[in-house]
């Protein structure tokens, strides 16, 4: 479990790490790790959209392995909103996984990453 009492904005399109990050290293190459990440974020600009991205690194390896894209309303419907993203990695290995977020805009606006506190929990599930 790792949690993150901080804040992260930025005014970028591209994806910028927000600085929260959870560390596992499986036991088994055969079990499956399931990752949580629950935060509050969105972007501030009226119409504009939220861009939250989970990655993985794996011997020095990141890629991107889950994508959500919030809003695009004249309502600000991705400004402060509690968000939910999950992600089943099935074969892990047995080396150390470091599982981290970024966020960005969709061009405009302010993105927000973490309102308060935010959490991230994996679970390995052994088959």
């Amino acid at each position: 479990t790792s949690y993150y009492a901080s804040q992260h904005s930025t005014t970028s399109s591209s994806a910028q790490d927000t600085g929260h990050t959870l560390v596992i290293t499986p036991t088994s190459n055969d079990n499956k790790i399931i990752i949580m990440n629950q935060t509050s974020g969105g972007n501030s600009g009226s119409g504009r959209s939220w861009k939250l991205r989970l990655r993985k690194t794996i011997g020095g390896t990141e890629t991107e392995i889950a994508y959500m894209q919030l809003g695009d309303s004249s309502q600000n419907s991705s400004f402060a909103f509690s968000h939910v993203l999950y992600w089943v990695h099935t074969s892990p290995g047995t080396a150390e996984i470091t599982y981290k977020t970024q966020h960005s805009t969709d061009g405009d606006g302010t993105a927000y990453y973490s309102y308060g506190d935010s959490v991230m929990v994996a679970w390995e599930l052994a088959q």
